[in-house]
């Protein structure tokens, strides 16, 4: 270790073995004691400074050899002046019991400033704000310091501002070494001459035109040493970048504008150049994705907006694979939450909604809840349905006093309200629509008719096939087409099945199945199909071709309708 002389530490052993002359001109200019290490040395008394001016001159050349109990050797050669001016200069070298260098450290980088250094004895305190070093090149800037540019030089002190790990070309401070980087404002273009190449038009985050570019999920997101495999593929879509679509891919530049972590498919169009296409059959619906519907089917694209893990009937964009959830808005009616029921046609005291089992060999009709009637001289249900919107029960209720539209206390088992002694119509089948408008068919009219769930009439029109009447039987069943949103008829006097335009009346024959059948129709939207019986006979028609196919019979042989109702928790 090399030392000034102006080091107080050292300066009693040196005075010491140049004898009296040294101390007598130390007394002489006003130096009344030997200068002590109070702080900074450029701090003290200009009268304790070495280079002081004194009264005499006398030049010496010493070497000396100084022990102490074997603990330290201090080796001095120099030249002491006397003549109004003491001038010490030599090499120090310290075998123990020495101090240590502490050097002023104002930028906060820990590496201090070599012209502003101290020598602090041990056990001493160190000045405030100083480090054990004086490595600093520019004290005045934190980003400088050596090994600031590791990526230039893993040693060497330079000025790195924007944090890129390469040193500026041109650094502001002096004794600070030149870097690679021109640009040492924008990490991400370093060795761009015009410093503009790097853009981040559409503000998400990734860049565009840089010379190297940065891992966002990198835990040092201001390296930028990571090659163009993170480039922004569209600067002008905040929603495509490298990795938008993690379960897609977690590097590939894709568009996920829905931000369910699935890439947009592009619907089988060519994407933009550089854009990877994903497998979001709707990248306008974070509900859309890939096993979004996972109970109907764990990997096709489907639609779930009420999350219960059946995919939309009819979803809202083409592409898109359609589910078995008719109300995909109400989580409370789905296959894994309804049932389908009937309403046998008993007369008595009681009356139920009852569940169609498979036993495997004979569908049983088996009591499911039970009404308390004992205040109505004849009651039954004539045809049921459930309110998509709030999963309330409705049905059409046949009375010697009276029949009309009620709501049923489905799971709680109450006494249904009694019917309107004025209504004088006959409904052989009730269904509400996918918006929650609720229609019923009255076979002794031959009218279409539009409820509200208070049962009070809204419209009643002709109910009209190729301009003319249709004449429904006394046995007949309606229900919803969610897949192709239509409402559906199917009448055992025509043996006919119709769909019924809502707005006017008109009926469009679908299919003469050449059978007897209709007292009850509901969709099973799990087998794309509709169910229909009429006595004991029950059959299924698909959806695609209304190919019908018989079934085992019912066990009870008089059942008024067929719906798929919810299940009571």
């Amino acid at each position: 270790m090399t030392h000034s002389f102006r080091n107080p530490a050292h300066r009693s052993s040196t005075l010491g073995a140049l004898g009296l002359t040294v101390a007598t001109l130390a007394l002489a200019t006003g130096c009344q004691k030997i200068c002590d290490d109070d702080g900074f040395a450029w701090q003290q008394d200009q009268l304790c400074d070495p280079t002081a001016t004194a009264a005499s001159t006398e030049e010496t050349d010493t070497a000396t050899t100084t022990t102490t109990d074997g603990t330290a050797t201090n080796t001095m050669s120099g030249t002491v002046t006397m003549s109004g001016t003491v001038t010490m200069s030599g090499t120090m070298t310290e075998t123990g019991g020495g101090g240590t260098l502490y050097c002023k450290d104002a930028d906060g980088d820990t590496f201090g400033d070599p012209d502003m250094c101290t020598n602090v004895p041990p056990g001493d305190t160190p000045p405030p704000g100083t480090v054990p070093n004086d490595d600093d090149c520019d004290d005045s800037n934190p980003n400088t310091f050596p090994g600031s540019a590791p990526l230039d030089d893993p040693d060497a002190c330079m000025e790195d501002d924007d944090g890129d790990d390469h040193g500026d070309a041109d650094p502001k401070g002096d004794g600070t070494v030149p870097g690679s980087d021109y640009c040492d404002d924008n990490p991400y273009a370093f060795m761009e001459a015009t410093c503009m190449t790097c853009n981040d038009a559409d503000m998400d985050g990734y860049w565009a035109g840089c010379d190297v570019y940065p891992d966002p999920n990198s835990p040092d997101p201001n390296n930028p040493d990571l090659g163009d495999e993170f480039a922004d593929c569209d600067d002008n879509d905040k929603w495509t970048f490298p990795g938008s679509a993690p379960k897609d891919d977690p590097k590939a530049c894709m568009k996920d504008a829905d931000d369910d972590d699935y890439g947009d498919d592009w619907g089988g169009m060519m994407p933009p150049p550089g854009v990877v296409p994903g497998s979001d059959c709707d990248d306008g619906n974070a509900n859309t994705f890939p096993g979004a519907a996972e109970l109907d089917d764990p990997n096709a694209c489907m639609q779930d907006n009420d999350d219960d893990g059946h995919g939309d009937a009819k979803p809202d964009k083409d592409g898109v694979t359609p589910g078995t959830d008719c109300f995909d808005e109400n989580a409370n009616l789905n296959p894994s939450h309804t049932a389908l029921m009937t309403a046998p046609t008993a007369i008595g005291p009681t009356a139920n909604v009852s569940q169609v089992i498979d036993n495997g060999n004979m569908y049983d009709v088996v009591e499911y809840k039970t009404f308390d009637v004992s205040g109505f001289l004849q009651w039954r249900i004539e045809s049921m349905t459930v309110n998509p919107i709030d999963s309330k029960v409705y049905g059409w209720l046949d009375d010697e006093n009276g029949r009309g539209l009620v709501e049923i206390d489905y799971c709680g088992g109450g006494t249904p309200a009694a019917p309107d002694p004025k209504l004088n119509k006959r409904v052989c089948g009730i269904s509400f629509q996918g918006d929650g408008r609720l229609f019923g068919v009255d076979y002794s009219l031959d009218q279409f008719i539009e409820f509200a769930t208070s049962g009070e009439i809204l419209s009643q029109k002709s109910l009209t096939l190729d301009g003319n009447l249709l004449n429904i039987g006394a046995d007949c069943g309606m229900t919803y087409d969610c897949f192709n949103d239509r409402l559906i008829l199917a009448d055992s006097s025509n043996g006919g099945i119709y769909s019924i335009d809502v707005d006017t009346g008109v009926a469009t024959l679908l299919s003469t199945p050449g059978v007897e059948f209709g007292a009850g129709l509901a969709l099973d939207a799990t087998n794309h199909s509709l169910l229909t019986c009429l006595n004991n006979d029950f059959y299924s028609l698909a959806l695609a071709d209304f190919a019908l196919t018989p079934l085992n019979q019912l066990s009870v042989a008089s059942v008024n309708d067929l719906e798929f109702l919810p299940l009571c928790e």
